[in-house]
């Protein structure tokens, strides 16, 4: 009885945090599109990325925090870098670029609009919108997606744990992004969150599972230019 409320509670804090941690990443978003609507200036990019880093530094802080006193899967631990680690991030990058370009092909109706979209908001935008769709969106995700989110969920670090929270992240990251689960898209953001998922517990650092998120990011960016 004791062990299940434990988890409860654990499963409890863990879900607490996601919530924080998405109401945070919600009003940075909203801080982003409101400063890329208007006329650019210096101090509308201070306030923005001031506010930005303080949201951010208050989610790693609950990330590190928690690894701290709990981490049985020893994540994020130094040295962060390694060529075999960064071998894996490649490949991390070239599965995602082949399951868009495979949903791509057979949703092209569906990817088109979301092209258009994209095409159409970087018209009506300035450049700071670049800066949440490349560089801070993709920081926010994985902090939260992957680190909050394996932090208080599936901690044993055996297969079947593992099977099981990279296929559950990937369902959560794929209704977050398309909440309509029978649309082609939400099979490929969930199987870009099982990838991403995949990477960061192969690589037990979120350096490489946000590499390959900003990667796949700009090259997105680059094909709406």
């Amino acid at each position: 009885m004791k062990f299940i409320k434990n988890k409860l509670l654990v499963a409890g804090i863990g879900t607490f945090q996601l919530l924080v941690a998405f109401i945070m990443y919600f009003i940075d978003q909203e801080l982003f599109l409101s400063a890329a609507i208007t006329k650019l200036s210096w101090s509308i990019l201070l306030v923005t990325l001031t506010i930005t880093s303080i949201l951010l530094w208050f989610i790693i802080n609950m990330y590190q925090d928690r690894l701290k006193r709990v981490n049985p899967r020893l994540l994020n631990l130094s040295p962060h870098w390694d060529y075999k680690r960064l071998i894996w991030a490649l490949i991390g990058i070239l599965l995602i670029l082949t399951v868009q370009l495979i949903c791509s092909n057979l949703n092209y109706y569906s990817s088109s609009i979301n092209q258009t979209t994209l095409q159409n908001l970087q018209k009506n935008t300035n450049s700071i919108f670049n800066i949440l769709l490349v560089i801070v969106g993709p920081f926010f995700e994985e902090l939260i997606f992957r680190g909050i989110f394996f932090n208080y969920f599936f901690l044993n670090p055996n297969k079947i744990s593992n099977i099981l929270g990279i296929l559950t992240n990937g369902i959560l990251f794929g209704v977050c992004h398309q909440s309509n689960i029978i649309n082609l898209n939400f099979v490929n953001y969930a199987i870009c969150g099982c990838i991403l998922a995949a990477i960061y517990l192969k690589t037990r650092d979120l350096r490489y599972s946000y590499l390959c998120h900003l990667a796949n990011n700009l090259l997105a960016l680059i094909t709406i230019i």
